[in-house]
């Protein structure tokens, strides 16, 4: 192992990619999230040698085992900007009560790595509550080190202030006197008050979020029109689509929600959604986040993928001059705000424009290209009479022979 291999293993204890999400301590900030890539041991196992922190299991539901018909089937299709449009069913994706207490059961026997079990039942009323019971003992017996509470089916949507209430009462319930963390996981479909209802809520452990976007059905141009999908496109009881958008489209989403969240609430957040590549993992941390969870990245890329993310992170410490992962959690925020909400430190406004770095140039002309400035209508280009420093092209150039300068 060469010199600058060996900086970036781990550096003294704990390692320096080290954090921790509600009180459990992660060897990394990568969880694998709840879906297809935790159904099996074999998949959990395959994900932590590859260098996950944890992982969330598939969804676990209260129903026995059931044989799947031919309507069960998932159906996919890659789109482009790395994610996937899904359409599936209860029974595709949520694991019986019995294979998922089995599962959370051989995963701890067979791994080191901190197992989070995702339950999930259909409703959340008073009569829903013995059985949300069950799969919360259920999973801490099996030796769950922690439970998340999946909410993605239920209409949450513009409740009520009563109705809020009731929900809120449902969690504090559910979570208290719990021998492990329960941790709601929150989604885009979910009511605002809610929301803010639940980062209020005493004792929270912490906080999961976001989870695939619910959209309506894709079309095949190709086949005059029909549906991507065969089967049925909509649950005829609730209207709502069985399509989901899966992936990197979701990233702004998570970015959003991980700042409303952290305005708002101290709890341990672990951010996922579109989340693909070294930079979004260290925006979330930044931003207050002290985890993420991912699910399409190895879907769609391997376990492997989360090795090469590890290694990134390493790299991104040594090359950016911080000794740990922790250094960067909350940095961009002012989080010693107590009695107001944390929001991002704003930046002084600077009068810089772009500079053209001339051997360096390749004269690809996506400068040129751009509508949004004059400044490249004329050569030389006319940086000093039409450049406001919007920095478009420096981040379009593809050899970084545009570099933004004072002005």
């Amino acid at each position: 192992m060469n010199a600058a291999a060996s900086s970036r293993t781990v550096s003294g204890s704990p390692p320096r990619l080290a954090t921790s999400f509600a009180s459990i301590p992660l060897a990394s900030p990568l969880i694998v999230g709840s879906g297809p890539s935790t159904t099996s041991v074999g998949d959990i196992v395959a994900a932590e040698r590859a260098g996950a922190g944890a992982v969330i299991t598939k969804s676990i539901g209260g129903h026995a085992e059931t044989p799947f018909e031919l309507e069960d089937r998932r159906r996919y299709y890659a789109l482009r900007g790395n994610s996937t449009y899904l359409k599936s069913t209860y029974l595709k994706e949520i694991l019986s009560f019995e294979r998922g207490t089995r599962l959370i059961e051989q995963a701890k026997a067979a791994c080191g790595i901190p197992v989070i079990a995702s339950v999930f039942q259909p409703g959340v009323d008073d009569g829903d509550f013995a059985a949300w019971r069950r799969l919360v003992d259920g999973a801490v017996g099996a030796g769950a080190d922690a439970v998340q509470l999946d909410f993605f089916y239920i209409n949450l949507k513009k409740l009520s202030d009563v109705r809020i209430g009731e929900v809120m009462s449902f969690i504090r319930e559910l979570s208290t006197g719990a021998p492990v963390p329960v941790i709601p996981k929150l989604n885009l479909g979910m009511d605002d008050d809610l929301v803010s209802a639940i980062c209020r809520m005493p004792n929270l452990a912490g906080l999961i979020f976001i989870d695939s976007l619910n959209v309506y059905p894709y079309i095949d141009i190709h086949d005059r029109g029909r549906p991507l999908f065969d089967g049925v496109l909509f649950n005829e009881t609730t209207g709502r689509s069985h399509g989901v958008l899966t992936g990197e489209p979701l990233l702004p989403f998570t970015l959003g929600m991980l700042q409303k969240l952290r305005a708002h609430t101290h709890v341990p957040l672990c951010a996922g959604g579109g989340l693909w590549r070294r930079d979004d993992v260290v925006r979330c941390l930044m931003l207050g986040a002290r985890s993420v969870h991912l699910t399409t990245l190895p879907m769609l890329r391997g376990f492997d993928a989360l090795r090469k993310l590890n290694e990134s992170l390493l790299a991104f410490l040594d090359d950016e001059g911080y000794a740990t992962l922790q250094e960067l959690v909350d940095l961009s925020v002012d989080a010693a705000a107590i009695d107001r909400p944390v929001r991002v430190r704003p930046r002084p406004f600077v009068d810089v424009r772009a500079r053209l770095i001339e051997d360096r140039c390749i004269h690809c002309d996506k400068c040129e290209s751009l509508t949004v400035c004059d400044s490249f209508k004329s050569v030389p280009y006319n940086f000093a009479d039409h450049c406001d420093g919007c920095s478009l092209c420096v981040s379009v150039c593809p050899t970084k022979a545009l570099v933004l300068e004072q002005a």
